[in-house]
């Protein structure tokens, strides 16, 4: 609806000022799925995910976002740290350009190569009819 109202001409200030929202964060929600991958957006329509999250998924290529996603889903988990853990466990090859995981303090690259192997066995026995 919102949308609707901007594509007829409504200015931003006007409808932040009538809904009494911000206008950072309406045209930060305007945003939110620029870059974001069709289906893992459809994996998350109806689930409480924080603006955060899906900030980190944009940090993924599409394959590897419709992948994180379904691992949210499968194990419930929809806070800003699981995100932040598959990113941090995504293969090297699949961040895109420029977009670089946070380093976690104590944990080596063999342990996430061990995290990214599980959640790929995970996913398989979970997916896999």
């Amino acid at each position: 609806m919102i949308l609707h109202a901007l594509t007829l001409g409504v200015p931003e200030e006007r409808l932040a000022s009538a809904l009494n929202v911000n206008i950072k964060t309406m045209q930060e929600k305007r945003r939110l799925l620029d870059g974001s991958c069709g289906e893992a957006a459809d994996l998350l329509k109806d689930k409480q995910v924080a603006l955060t999250g899906f900030r980190i998924l944009k940090k993924m290529k599409p394959l590897r976002q419709i992948e994180a996603t379904q691992l949210m889903v499968a194990m419930n988990k929809y806070t800003i740290n699981y995100p932040c853990s598959l990113l941090a466990a995504t293969p090297e090859n699949q961040p895109i350009a420029g977009a670089t995981p946070k380093k976690i303090k104590g944990i080596s690259r063999e342990q996430l190569e061990l995290t990214e192997t599980e959640a790929a066995n995970l996913e398989r026995e979970v997916f896999t009819p």
